[in-house]
């Protein structure tokens, strides 16, 4: 997210805005906390939360930030998946309340289900439907010792496996067509054409990828509003495995395939 135009744009009717959501694009590692800082000065009535659920667990709790509120998961599919948890560091001079969820798993279910067939057919979907009790509080806690005792060695787990991981995808691919170092940590992302025939390609070999996700305006009412960065990566993103669940032969076999396919469709202009 550009905070400049973030900025500018709260400027021209600060009273429309409570804050800002800052999500690190595919958990990418990079500092923004100068960047925050400056903005905060400027707005210093919003809150400004940093979204790093797809980030490297911080486990210093001596962090130095800028933001109101920095958030991490351990849950599913994250850098770290302990299968459910996460924390967040909270300003000292931020109050807020402990709210109770109440979660009912049929309106999860029927939430998913709007959301598939407003992706499937590009119908919208007004911001209500979220509104239902679909978020589940299972597994929350007060990020406790024992919390803290147990993430930390699959901290070191993970890294290491995707240092091996993206290291055999690095020595097959061509720079022109991954995205920046920082932004291959979560999963290893990759720019090509015709990227639903590679899946398809791909889960045919009995291996298996990702897609990035829908473009919000393309689902949600958002008045006037388009996201052409989130376009173009819904467009030509492939993101690849690099976790417990993947092994470094399955990536060099999931690799030919891509290499494979890079010759025969090619790969967008960055």
């Amino acid at each position: 997210m550009d905070l400049q135009s973030v900025s500018e744009k709260i400027s021209r009717k600060p009273s429309d805005y409570a804050g800002v959501l800052f999500i690190y694009t595919y958990g990418a590692e990079i500092d923004i906390q100068s960047s925050v800082a400056a903005f905060k000065k400027d707005h210093p009535g919003l809150l400004f939360v940093e979204d790093k659920c797809l980030c490297k667990p911080v486990l210093d709790k001596a962090i130095t930030m800028a933001s109101d509120v920095m958030l991490f998961s351990t849950g599913y599919a994250k850098y770290v998946d302990a299968g459910t948890g996460g924390y967040a560091f909270i300003s000292d001079v931020l109050t807020y309340d402990r709210q109770p969820v109440h979660y009912d798993v049929a309106d999860k279910a029927a939430l998913d289900e709007k959301m598939r067939s407003a992706v499937k057919k590009q119908t919208r979907l007004s911001p209500s439907v979220f509104s239902s009790d679909w978020l589940s509080g299972a597994g929350n806690n007060d990020a406790g010792d024992e919390y803290f005792a147990k993430i930390a060695p699959l901290v070191r787990l993970s890294e290491r496996q995707k240092e091996k991981i993206n290291s055999a995808y690095g020595s097959m691919f061509a720079k022109d067509y991954c995205l920046p170092d920082e932004y291959n940590h979560w999963r290893f992302n990759i720019l090509v054409n015709e990227p639903e025939k590679l899946l398809k390609e791909i889960f045919t070999a009995g291996l298996f990828a990702g897609r990035h996700y829908c473009p919000i305006d393309r689902y949600i009412l958002t008045p006037d509003a388009r996201f052409p960065a989130a376009e173009r990566l819904y467009r030509h993103v492939i993101n690849l495995f690099n976790d417990r669940y993947f092994s470094v032969n399955q990536a060099e076999m999931t690799g030919a395939i891509v290499k494979k396919h890079i010759a025969r469709y090619g790969y967008p202009e960055k």
